[in-house]
């Protein structure tokens, strides 16, 4: 549950300075409140939303709607 906040957290940060459209497009805020126990290993994934996440269900539970596999640049 901490990981999920401080995700959540970077998340929120981050997108004040994304452009509000492209943000809306890439996460379901609907998602943002579900409690996910995701396992954890490291496949880290780069989502929509510029934010390099640990594996796809962490992506997933932040609300990421796309992602790429790899980290972000």
């Amino acid at each position: 549950m901490k990981k999920f906040l401080f995700i959540l957290l970077i998340l929120i940060a981050s997108c004040e300075n994304d452009d509000t459209n492209k943000i809306s497009e890439c996460i379901d805020p609907e998602k943002w409140g579900t409690i996910v126990a995701c396992p954890e290993y490291i496949d880290q994934v780069c989502g929509c939303d510029n934010i390099t996440y640990a594996n796809d269900c962490f992506a997933k539970a932040a609300g990421v709607v796309t992602w790429t596999e790899g980290a972000c640049n």
